[in-house]
């Protein structure tokens, strides 16, 4: 209606009201994009800001780090598992150990035994920490029983360190007691008088031990600041220095295939960058910008040139001084 009026008592052409329509709809249509666009980074940064890692997958191959007397060390996804191993049993057969076999290996999980024979016996043990050493948080975490539990009872203790020393006097208690093959689950959610993992926030690594021996079967981990894909050396972006530390075994599975396709596919991208957001300017904006700034759109420039005027057909009333 108030194009037809446009036309009809302002004295513009037709062609040039549906160019201002045009270019109207043209802007707002970049401004709610843009703004769309806004929303999706809001999203993606709070989703970034508590990026973690869930173990266990096929997916996920653990690299061997070292080899102790009576433990071994690897790394997956920029953590480092530390655990003990019976290696010392000799089983009484003999004088020279055979160590005693693993029943969960990874990646169905990660498996502790207690330390029966040796100097040093004791608990079963999984330690866990990052690579570059930074603090995380255990958020969740299911544990196997590979010994029965039931008669004597048993929790699993949790001790989190910080600048190498044990963070607590006395540790996090999670119940496990049960037969083996049993499983325990626990996560922020579950009642504190069972187990609980909201204070295990914010650490450098985690003592997690039983008398008998038990696997993690699945697990967890937060890191707020953690690294972006293909950013091995922890400064937020995936570039040339990163390609150097894979070269130099610093990726989170050193000298691995993987991680350098995880490099190339992330090259140039970082926590700050949304990769897969794309909004360029509507085609046509730019070119409405300059119309309007130079006013060959602007309605009093079509009034002056239409003044007096009126479209063909219709005849200009002296009494109201509009087009009819």
């Amino acid at each position: 209606l108030w194009r037809n009026r446009l036309f009809e008592q302002g004295g513009f052409e037709l062609r040039d009201i549906d160019v201002v329509v045009m270019c109207s709809f043209r802007v707002a249509m970049s401004g709610l994009r843009w703004l769309a666009a806004g929303g999706v980074l809001l999203l993606w940064s709070a989703s970034a800001a508590a990026a973690g890692v869930q173990f266990f997958d096929d997916s996920q191959i653990a690299t061997p780090l070292a080899v102790g007397e009576t433990w071994d060390s690897v790394a997956c996804r920029g953590y480092v598992f530390t655990y003990t191993r019976d290696k010392l049993f000799t089983g009484g057969i003999g004088a020279e150990p055979i160590g005693r076999p693993v029943r969960i290996a990874w990646p169905d999980g990660v498996e502790a035994q207690a330390v029966t024979a040796g100097p040093n016996p004791g608990k079963a043990k999984i330690e866990l920490k990052r690579s570059d050493g930074a603090p995380f948080d255990l958020a969740a975490f299911t544990a196997r029983l590979l010994a029965n539990t039931a008669g004597a009872g048993g929790s699993i203790e949790i001790m989190p360190q910080l600048d190498g020393e044990d963070a607590w006097d006395d540790p996090a208690y999670f119940m496990a007691s049960g037969y083996s093959w049993s499983t325990f689950s626990y996560d922020r959610t579950t009642p504190s008088y069972l187990g609980n993992t909201s204070a295990l926030v914010g650490f450098e690594s985690y003592s997690i031990g039983l008398y008998v021996d038990f696997a993690i079967t699945a697990l967890a981990l937060e890191d707020a600041s953690a690294a972006a894909p293909g950013d091995f050396d922890g400064d937020g972006d995936a570039d040339g220095a990163d390609l150097l530390a894979w070269q130099r075994g610093q990726s989170p599975q050193p000298l691995s295939a993987s991680d350098l396709v995880e490099w190339q596919a992330n090259f140039g991208i970082g926590l700050g960058t949304v990769a897969l957001v794309n909004v360029p300017e509507p085609p046509g904006v730019a070119a409405c910008a300059v119309l309007w700034s130079v006013g060959a759109i602007s309605a009093p420039a079509l009034r002056r040139s239409f003044a007096g005027r009126c479209p063909a057909g219709f005849r200009r009333s002296s009494r109201r001084g509009t087009c009819g």
